[in-house]
C-alpha cells in the first residue's frame, strides 16, 4: 500500500499557494485537473462554479475522501498537489558571503515551506528535495498509531502541540515542545513497563529508572553502563538546549530536533512493545 508522504496541513497549504499565485489562473488549474484525473467532477460543475477558489475545493475533497487516489501518471493525488505547488516557489537569490539573512516569501509560500520541513522536504529550483537522512513519513505514521493503540493521549498531545508550532514557524516554543514530547513518550513506556509501572514516574524519573530496569540496551563491555540510556539523556539535553527567545533557533535546528525526536520515539516505543 502507498504510504503517504505529506500531512494534511501541508497539502492544503499546497493548495493555499496555487490559489494565491496570479500563474495559476482558473484555465490552469482545470488543466491541472484533467492531468490529475479529476476531470469527470470538474465536467459537473456549471460554468459559473467553475472559479479558483470551487476548484480548489473539489481538489481538496478528492485527496480528503480518496487518500490512496493516483493521478494519471500513478502518483499519490495529494503528493502530486504538493509537487505543483512546490513548482510555483519562487527560486531565491543566491546566497553571499555577507548575507545570511532567510529568503523572504509570501504568506502563503512561508506557510507551505515550513509545513513541507515538518514532512521532511524542501524546495530547491522548483523542485521537491528530501531534507532528512531518511524518509520520516512512514515512523512518524507508525507511531501515531501505535499511541493511539495504547491511549497515550499526553504523548499524542505533545506531538499534535509540536508540529503546530513547526508549522506556524515558531521555531522556539517547538524546541522545547520537542523535549516534552519525548518526555511524554518514555513517561508512557514507565505507565506499561512492567517493572515500573504504577510508580508515577515522569520526565527524568522515568527516563533514569527504565535504564536501571535494562530498558536500554547494556554496554558489552560493562553491563551498568548504557550508551542507549546516555543518547537519551543527551537527546534531552540537546532538545532543551535553545532559548525560547525570539532568534535563538531556526526553522532547519527546529526540524533536525523534531525529526530525530520521531525517529527515537517510533524506535523506543516499538521495543516497549514487545515486553
Amino acid at each position: 500500500m502507498a504510504q503517504a508522504r505529506f500531512r494534511w496541513v501541508t497539502v492544503q497549504r499546497a493548495l493555499d499557494l496555487l490559489v494565491a499565485d496570479q500563474k495559476f489562473t482558473n484555465a490552469t488549474a482545470i488543466a491541472f485537473i484533467e492531468e490529475i484525473g479529476c476531470g469527470p467532477e470538474a465536467d459537473r460543475l456549471s460554468p459559473n462554479e467553475r472559479t479558483t477558489p470551487k476548484l480548489r475545493n473539489l481538489i481538496s475533497k478528492a485527496c480528503r475522501e480518496e487518500p490512496l487516489r493516483q493521478d494519471t501518471e500513478g502518483s499519490l493525488l495529494a503528493d502530486r498537489v504538493v509537487r505543483e505547488a512546490a513548482s510555483y516557489v519562487p527560486i531565491g537569490e543566491p546566497a553571499r558571503p555577507w548575507n545570511n539573512e532567510p529568503p523572504k516569501f509570501s504568506a502563503p509560500v512561508a506557510a507551505f515551506l515550513n509545513s513541507l520541513a515538518v514532512d521532511g522536504w524542501g524546495v530547491e529550483q522548483r523542485q521537491l528535495m528530501p531534507n532528512t537522512a531518511t524518509p520520516i513519513a512512514e515512523p512518524r505514521s507508525r507511531l501515531r498509531q501505535v499511541l493511539r493503540d495504547i491511549s497515550a493521549t499526553e504523548a499524542l498531545r505533545r506531538l499534535d502541540q509540536l508540529e503546530k508550532g513547526l508549522d506556524e514557524g515558531h521555531w522556539e516554543s517547538a524546541n522545547s515542545d520537542a523535549r516534552g514530547f519525548l518526555n511524554a513518550v518514555f513517561d508512557t513506556i514507565a505507565e506499561r513497563h512492567p517493572q515500573t509501572r504504577g510508580q508515577g514516574l515522569k520526565e527524568g524519573a522515568a527516563r533514569v529508572r527504565l535504564q536501571e530496569v535494562g530498558f536500554f540496551k547494556p554496554d558489552a563491555r560493562d553491563s551498568k553502563k548504557s550508551y542507549e540510556g546516555k543518547f537519551v539523556q543527551a537527546l534531552a539535553e540537546l532538545l532543551g538546549s535553545d532559548g525560547a527567545h525570539t532568534g535563538a533557533s531556526d526553522g532547519d535546528s527546529a526540524v533536525f530536533r523534531y525529526a530525530i525526536a520521531i525517529m527515537t520515539a517510533d524506535y523506543f516505543v516499538a521495543r516497549a512493545r514487545k515486553i
